[in-house]
């Protein structure tokens, strides 16, 4: 959508914090089911870690259901702890 990539412009510029983390997350909702890779790429963008992990577990579980292989592919080009890894990849294999 024109006005998601709009507010990804703007966040591009914002300082880190709350208010950002919570505009990417909704950036992130609202390409996460028209432009998946676009919304995994922006989860990285949210500082907060369990805010982060949220968003990368609602992209990551609609990206597996439409197209596995994509999703597992961006899975594993992201560099994620060990738990995050886990609990995203049992979201894939489901």
């Amino acid at each position: 959508p024109r006005d998601a990539w709009s507010l990804a412009d703007h966040l591009a510029g914002c300082d880190p914090g709350r208010p950002r983390d919570a505009a990417t997350a909704a950036l992130v909702d609202s390409v996460r089911d028209s432009e998946p890779d676009s919304a995994w790429e922006w989860t990285a963008h949210i500082d907060q870690p369990g805010e982060r992990l949220d968003a990368r577990r609602q992209v990551i579980e609609a990206w597996a259901g439409a197209h596995p292989f994509e999703a597992q592919r961006a899975l594993a080009s992201t560099e994620l702890s060990s738990a995050e890894r886990e609990a995203l990849q049992a979201l894939v294999d489901q």
